[in-house]
């Protein structure tokens, strides 16, 4: 394999981890919040009534580990071939969910949050509205290593349910935004 073709098979796996994130937005807010709830209710309970390590929940990212598993055996033995590119692809947007919804967000592991990143802090403010005002089908934020500028405001979190109530934000497919009319 050439220099080039490295190149094209790596820009394919970056393709793949970013293509993810819409993946990930299409079936959490669909399947996960659909007809999955059944598997994803048990995220969604408060901190403290867990017991153990692991969740119904986490059959979803055990599926994605075994798609990207596939994938990258599949193509081992020949890395001219899209597979190997595209599991790896999986697997770094798993690793990066990993790091970020469990262990950053969640404390599956504990770590101290860092506060100085704004895009961190920005996708902390809307997987917390998510968890706050999202049950079954209805519900906020549905990526998980993206969000709108929207969660970058002060006090987003704190302020999220007045502006429910006022009805000065809206739903739509990139996440919240302020009412324009």
């Amino acid at each position: 394999m050439n220099y080039i073709d490295l190149t094209a098979w790596i820009l394919v796996m970056i393709i793949t981890a970013f293509a993810m994130e819409g993946v990930a937005y299409a079936l959490h807010k669909y399947v996960m919040h659909g007809i999955g709830w059944y598997f994803h209710e048990s995220h969604h309970r408060p901190p403290g009534s867990k017991k153990g390590l692991l969740e119904k929940n986490d059959v979803y990212s055990i599926g994605f580990a075994v798609v990207a598993i596939i994938l990258i055996f599949k193509g081992i033995t020949n890395f001219n071939e899209p597979y190997f590119w595209i599991g790896m692809g999986l697997t770094l947007y798993g690793a990066g969910y990993a790091i970020f919804h469990d262990v950053i967000f969640h404390q599956r592991i504990r770590v101290k949050r860092p506060k100085s990143i704004r895009y961190l802090n920005r996708i902390i403010a809307a997987h917390e509205i998510h968890h706050r005002y999202s049950r079954g089908k209805k519900g906020y934020s549905f990526g998980f290593l993206y969000a709108s500028k929207f969660y970058s405001q002060p006090d987003i979190v704190k302020n999220f349910g007045d502006y429910l109530k006022n009805k000065e934000v809206r739903k739509d497919d990139v996440g919240v935004k302020h009412k324009t009319d």
